[in-house]
């Protein structure tokens, strides 16, 4: 069951902890003899023994719809979601992971290259492997295998490193690539309340609308999703002080939210690069980075105080963001590569441009 109210951010991850936990209890069988799941194999482009090529002849008539029945749901494969998915399989729970993206991660995939630092706050980029302050659990287990799979820290393979988990792991389907788009929840009088049974995944690409039916839901979503379809209660912004009776917060609510940022990466091409911003690209001077200076020394990785929020909203402006951060990237590396200040930067181009603003 969804809890009854939701909070943007790092409480949802809390929320996903305390449902994992009590996946240790949950009653499932181990395998999947009912035939309502299927493995990852089933995706392989070779087909195994007994399978036969399916034609296509049904492409064209709309989505075509797969129900799955399974004991947990998780909507969201960021790092939360895929933990939680993870958790969940190895509880013994027939478990169903739904990401709207073609990789897993969220923001640590490739799509925005956000490192995971958590408890190793204070380190830098590398730093995770060579301090004592370290993640535990699941997340500190794909760190470490990725550290000897990825020994070069490529942030492509560490979404294969991801990827591969889910495919060693017999009790989990992934699905990828396929928003949820709708819930569908139900009266429960014993509980004496609305619990949620199923959710809507639809895959435009492979044309289908995955109809997934669970007993426990996982929101992992990042905005909270899942909750919203299921019309649960939910703060968007920031609580008065007499909301919660938190003695440090605002003395009145807001709509204030943390804001999306881009990153950026560059490369030294070993000979002078030129760049030229575009028209449209913000412009910079020196009195722009008093108090966040760019340091020469890291010219090489964005930074994440490139970042839009208020007055946009982060859910409904999305567009809109990505147009603003983007012209604030080009407008940032037009400084950093025009204005003289950074002789170190003349041999550097841009490699890679974040085209998801990352919340």
């Amino acid at each position: 069951m969804m809890r009854a109210s939701y909070r943007q951010g790092c409480a949802l991850s809390a929320f996903i902890v305390v449902i994992v936990c009590g996946l240790l209890g949950l009653s499932a069988a181990a395998g999947f003899a009912d035939g309502s799941y299927s493995s990852p194999e089933a995706t392989h482009l070779v087909l195994h023994e007994g399978e036969e090529a399916r034609p296509d002849d049904d492409v064209g008539a709309g989505l075509q719809d797969r129900v799955l029945e399974c004991d947990v749901v998780v909507v969201g494969g960021g790092s939360a979601g895929t933990s939680a998915a993870l958790a969940a399989a190895r509880s013994g729970a027939k478990t169903v992971l739904i990401q709207s993206r073609g990789v897993l991660g969220g923001n640590a995939s490739s799509e925005s290259k956000l490192h995971m630092v958590g408890a190793d706050k204070e380190g830098g980029r590398g730093h995770l492997m060579k301090t004592e302050a370290r993640e535990g659990g699941i997340v500190e287990e794909y760190t470490v295998r990725n550290s000897v799979e990825n020994p070069q820290r490529s942030v492509e393979l560490h979404d294969l490193t991801l990827y591969k988990l889910f495919r060693e792991e017999p009790n989990v389907q992934l699905i990828l690539n396929a928003p949820m788009v709708s819930a569908v929840k139900e009266w429960e009088e014993g509980s004496g309340g609305w619990v949620v049974k199923q959710v809507t995944a639809e895959n435009q690409e492979a044309q289908v609308r995955y109809i997934v039916k669970g007993k426990v839901f996982i929101d992992a979503t990042g905005d909270g999703r899942l909750g919203a379809e299921a019309h649960v209660p939910y703060i968007i912004g920031r609580e008065s002080r007499s909301h919660f009776g938190e003695s440090l917060a605002e003395a009145r609510s807001d709509n204030e939210t943390e804001g999306s940022s881009f990153a950026f990466t560059s490369r030294d091409y070993g000979r002078p690069m030129t760049f030229t911003a575009p028209e449209w690209a913000m412009k910079f001077t020196s009195s722009d980075f008093k108090y966040r200076p760019i340091h020469s020394d890291i010219l090489d990785y964005g930074y994440w105080w490139i970042e839009v929020a208020w007055p946009y909203s982060t859910i409904r402006d999305n567009e809109a963001i990505r147009d603003r951060l983007l012209e604030a990237v080009l407008g940032i590396w037009d400084y950093i590569k025009n204005s003289g200040n950074f002789p170190e930067a003349e041999n550097l181009a841009l490699e890679w441009l974040e085209w998801w603003p990352c919340k």
